[in-house]
């Protein structure tokens, strides 16, 4: 889960725990949800099925491989295959599929991650299946031409060198490279202008064929109408995708250092851009949970660490941690100005540190809790987000019952159990720290933390 970053304040965090607490009883029991049909075709696919009565209805499918299997040095092969598919598809006539989606009153976004490839949309109720059918089109009957392969890399390339220079998106491309020295999480899902330009009309090709399977994919979505008729009305388009062999999720895992990695990239700016953070654990884990609680908790320090480090009610930051099929990470963001980026890192290792020696705050532990609680059912409120939720049961081989069950194992942990899980995970000796903004003010100050390597 990605966080941006916001403006934290003391009034926001008293409002967040007012609302949490109205949620105390519900975490305790088991979270319902709606009933839904669950099928699948011949080839595999799966499909699951929500009554419903909006005027417009959505949808969404993932393919459970993503940019994890990117071939080394062909970094962002998968976004570009997937971009190639939704942008550039044509139909018998030649008309873009884009345009025959939109003519209809459909829409379709799509995001390429490293574990899975995911397609969201929505349409007008009366032409669900018609939509479905353009976007199976896509995905099943894809075109990939060497002009607009071309065009497109290009377009990706350039995008990539714009955003180069900017400091939010500087920090992110070195703290994923140094956290995961190694491993397919390592490298952005975009590639780098270098690895695309290695990539080959051919190589886009292969990758399709060797991801796109429909033994690999899940669709979810709502209908007003008989759900058996909009599954008849699949299976002809869909069913025409050809089973494959999944490929093996056997990569080397990323290690710990052992020690803190600092890099400082020199940047003349008035807030120097900071993100650090260590590895967490695989979305299946047991401690999965204790890190939830442990996002928020951080994110309910902040305020009184922006009162010690800077006197002020505010601080621009954000706690995020992410799961997946391998261990993702809990990582901080920042933006400050230089002098205070060393107090912030120590506030982050000093709660760390007192979170493994069991001094816990306990009113704040439980308002993490609630908030953790509330993030998940929040999201199961609306329809897009219940149908995410339900296709990353599937994308992490979780089991519907990790909704169901969601409160009450929230619920169980106890400070203890949270101490525990903290310290088996987290050291403020093994971070990975990325900070961008004036060496000559910040090199001495982060030198108290181990060893910085200055890049310009």
């Amino acid at each position: 889960m990605r966080r941006r970053l916001l403006s934290i304040t003391l009034g926001l965090m008293t409002a967040l725990i007012i609302a949490a607490t109205s949620t105390h009883a519900e975490i305790g029991r088991p979270i319902a949800l709606p009933d839904f049909q669950r099928q699948s075709l011949l080839n595999g696919m799966e499909i699951f099925a929500f009554a419903g009565n909006q005027e417009r209805v959505p949808f969404q499918l993932v393919v459970v491989n993503g940019a994890a299997f990117d071939p080394a040095g062909k970094w962002g092969l998968t976004y570009l295959t997937t971009r190639l598919m939704v942008e550039t598809g044509k139909d018998r006539s030649g008309q873009s599929l884009q345009t025959g989606l939109k003519a209809i009153g459909g829409e379709l976004t799509y995001k390429v991650e490293w574990d899975g490839i995911w397609f969201q949309g929505s349409a007008p109720a009366n032409r669900l299946t018609d939509t479905l059918n353009i976007v199976g089109q896509m995905i099943v009957q894809p075109q990939f031409e060497e002009e607009s392969f071309a065009a497109i890399r290009d377009q990706v390339i350039a995008e990539l060198q714009k955003k180069a220079g900017e400091p939010q998106f500087a920090t992110h491309e070195r703290f994923l490279a140094e956290l995961f020295d190694g491993n397919p999480y390592g490298h952005l899902v975009r590639g780098n202008p270098t690895t695309l330009r290695n990539i080959v009309l051919g190589d886009v090709r292969l990758q399709y064929r060797k991801l796109f399977i429909p033994n690999q994919a899940h669709l979810a979505y709502y209908h007003t109408g008989n759900q058996e008729a909009v599954f008849n009305g699949l299976t002809r388009r869909w069913g025409s995708w050809v089973k494959g062999n999944p490929l093996p999720f056997a990569f080397r895992k990323a290690q710990p250092s052992g020690e803190n990695q600092i890099v400082l990239l020199d940047r003349t700016l008035d807030q120097s851009v900071a993100r650090w953070g260590a590895l967490s654990v695989a979305r299946g884990d047991k401690n999965a949970y204790a890190l939830l609680i442990l996002e928020q908790y951080l994110t309910l320090s902040l305020p009184g660490w922006a009162g010690q480090v800077a006197g002020a009610s505010q601080v621009r930051a954000s706690v995020s941690v992410e799961t997946r099929t391998m261990p993702g990470f809990v990582a901080m963001n920042l933006q400050t100005p230089p002098p205070q980026v060393a107090g912030y890192l120590k506030k982050f290792i000093d709660t760390l540190s007192e979170i493994q020696q069991g001094q816990i705050d306990k009113q704040r532990f439980e308002e993490a809790k609630r908030l953790a609680f509330m993030e998940v059912r929040s999201s199961l409120e609306n329809p897009d987000g219940l149908l995410r939720q339900l296709l990353e049961t599937s994308l992490y081989n979780l089991g519907v019952n990790y909704i169901l069950n969601f409160g009450v194992r929230i619920d169980r942990f106890t400070p203890e159990l949270f101490q525990t899980a903290t310290k088996e995970h987290f050291s403020g000796n093994n971070l990975v720290i990325v900070v961008a903004g004036p060496a000559e003010s910040l090199q001495s100050q982060l030198s108290g933390f181990g060893k910085v390597r200055l890049l310009n």
